[in-house]
């Protein structure tokens, strides 16, 4: 963050030169320490215009540390597509014209190949990779970086700023080892953790569910997302009331972030034969607003969306925010059919299928999805159905029905987000004379965390 703003002008255009693009580890990214395994990618968000700070799990964070960096800043813009390659014996710039235009598992997949080709499969084995797909690409304001096989630096557009840099994508490896003071008592307080951790139910159930045990208790507690939040519940996701149903229905496997025993991050299959193969998700948040928020309740179908944003690399939260806001404002009669080219309405996935790799692309109406959903409200000439702050779509948690999350996101520096709010269970959490004390703590809170660079 002192980097940001020391050396980046405020009014500097997001998507421009003078913008730059800093991944960070933190200090416990690559010990082993649980929760450690994460690293941030800050820049000027291309959405907002303010901060973007967005967290990504995985090992792409360790292996840079093995490598012998702690932060990688990313400045100007190279003439031609290329990939950044960063190992313990040195950094090189390569050229990526033929990745151009691929989607991210084949972009990694291509990758991995040449790595292997040029040194050793153990070295293509233990390369980890950020990569931008179309959307990155195409500067769609709220594209992401993903990053070893489905995981997403979601929010704010920093896909897009890497992007405007002609960056498609940096891997990492290294041989190194990060350096612990003391070793052993480091080695005990990981210990020590990890026993207090087999006695936490709440760690259980994220080690058993991932977030899957969420979407069902927010629908059955009236704080679930649904219909551009005109309302809190959502009748199809009753049945997400057992997250058993979920993971019976689609889950191949869990997988783990670096260092990490609770293996939180569930992987899906994609039942459709145009797109046969599995992803990461969805979790809670994609479930809810490119699902309940857009009237698709569906299982299969949620997944099918999870699986293109991930491919294409756009961010799940901010695309059924903007496609739920087009969805209201055509069933509203504001936005007529002869813009879209086809039907918008609430649950219509044939339409919400198209519209995805639409604004991936640029192409038709999805041109305009391409800049977000306040964007879309905002010609329409009807901005209050545009639900964000700072032109960032809220999350799945409906403000109505917890009522200080919606404090949360109007005072959190990077606009509306999951990762800087968190839900309260203190005694009288409805009475709003607590609200203020309540956000106050909880941000200082994940300062911190967010500082560290920890899952939380």
């Amino acid at each position: 963050m002192k980097i940001l703003f020391d050396e980046i002008d405020p009014r500097a255009e997001a998507l421009g030169v003078e913008n730059k693009l800093i991944f960070a580890t933190g200090p416990l990214t690559g010990t082993g320490a649980p929760a450690g395994g994460r690293f941030i990618v800050v820049s000027k968000s291309p959405l907002t215009g303010a901060i973007a700070n967005s967290c990504c799990g995985g090992y792409f964070g360790a292996q840079l540390k093995f490598a012998g960096y702690d932060l990688l800043i990313i400045e100007g813009k190279a003439p031609e597509p290329v990939y950044l390659s960063i190992r313990s014996d040195g950094v090189a710039i390569k050229p990526a014209g033929h990745l151009w235009g691929k989607w991210t598992t084949e972009t990694e997949t291509l990758l991995k190949a040449e790595i292997k080709q040029e040194f050793d499969i153990w070295e293509a084995s233990d390369t980890s990779i950020v990569s931008i797909g179309p959307a990155g690409e195409n500067r769609v304001r709220f594209a992401c970086v993903m990053a070893d096989g489905g995981r997403a630096v979601g929010r704010s557009g920093v896909g897009a700023v890497m992007g405007s840099k002609n960056l498609k994508a940096i891997t990492a490896s290294g041989r190194g080892e990060v350096a612990i003071a003391d070793s052993e008592g480091f080695k005990k307080a990981v210990m020590d953790f990890l026993e207090e951790g087999r006695e936490n139910k709440e760690l259980e159930k994220r080690r058993m569910w991932g977030t899957w045990s969420l979407p069902g208790r927010a629908n059955k507690t009236g704080t679930q997302a649904a219909l551009n939040f005109q309302s809190g519940y959502f009748k199809p996701f009753e049945v997400f009331e057992d997250p058993a149903f979920i993971r019976d229905n689609i889950r191949v496997r869990d997988e783990a972030c670096f260092g990490c025993p609770f293996a939180c991050s569930k992987r899906s299959r994609i039942k459709d034969p145009d797109y046969p193969g599995t992803t990461k998700g969805p979790e809670h948040e994609t479930m809810a607003l490119v699902g309940s928020n857009c009237g698709v309740g569906d299982l299969d179908d949620i997944c099918r969306v999870n699986y293109l944003c991930n491919e294409l690399g756009m961010d799940t939260i901010t695309t059924g925010a903007t496609i739920s806001c087009a969805m209201e404002l055509f069933e509203s009669g504001y936005l007529p059919e002869k813009d879209t080219g086809y039907p918008l309405n609430f649950g219509n996935t044939a339409s919400m299928f198209q519209l995805v790799k639409e604004t991936s692309r640029r192409q038709g109406f999805g041109d305009l999805l391409a800049d977000g959903g306040y964007a879309v409200a905002e010609k329409y000439g009807h901005a209050e159905l545009f639900m964000g702050v700072k032109k960032q779509g809220m999350p799945a948690w409906h403000p109505q029905g917890i009522e200080v999350i919606g404090l949360q996101y109007a005072t959190s520096n990077v606009g509306a987000c999951h990762t800087k709010a968190t839900l309260p269970m203190y005694d009288g959490r409805r009475n709003p004379a607590h609200h203020v004390e309540w956000t106050k703590q909880d941000q200082d809170a994940l300062a911190v965390v967010d500082s560290s660079i920890l899952c939380w």
